[in-house]
């Protein structure tokens, strides 16, 4: 009875903190993730279907984070990618970058703990939001129309 109940208190101390060990471990690999900010940002690009953007090379995509809807070659998606620069890099970056792929800027907003940049080509829109998150640069995309 007594080998029960310390199983019993095992399994359930080992439940109770399973969400704390697997959150360490992928704060642990987004750790590994390349953390220092490059001093020039390179360009690579990025296509979805008909959308073709750019996004800085040391930015990775976060699938687990990430949705693309596909239907008749229309394409929608919330796409996140992860990496590290400063907002100011990553707005020139943008600025730079996007109209040499085609794209106009429609509307930017800066201010607190984010940037909110849209542009736009034809009848397709993405906006872009960029965090910075404990150490970490996110650019949350979407891919959507006007």
């Amino acid at each position: 009875m007594m080998k029960k109940l310390i199983k019993l208190i095992f399994i359930f101390t080992l439940v109770s903190y399973l969400p704390f060990i697997i959150g360490c471990s992928q704060l642990q690999t987004m750790k590994n993730l390349k953390l220092k900010e490059p001093t020039v940002l390179e360009p690579k690009t990025e296509k979805f279907g008909d959308y073709s953007f750019v996004i800085p090379m040391n930015f990775k995509i976060k699938e687990d984070l990430s949705v693309i809807y596909a239907d008749d070659g229309i394409y929608r998606g919330y796409i996140v990618f992860v990496g590290k620069a400063s907002t100011s890099k990553l707005l020139k970056f943008f600025d730079t970058y996007m109209p040499k792929a085609g794209w106009k800027k429609e509307s930017v907003l800066v201010g607190g703990e984010a940037a909110i940049l849209a542009y736009s080509k034809g009848s397709k829109l993405i906006i872009f939001k960029i965090q910075e998150i404990l150490g970490l640069t996110y650019i949350k995309t979407l891919l959507t129309c006007k």
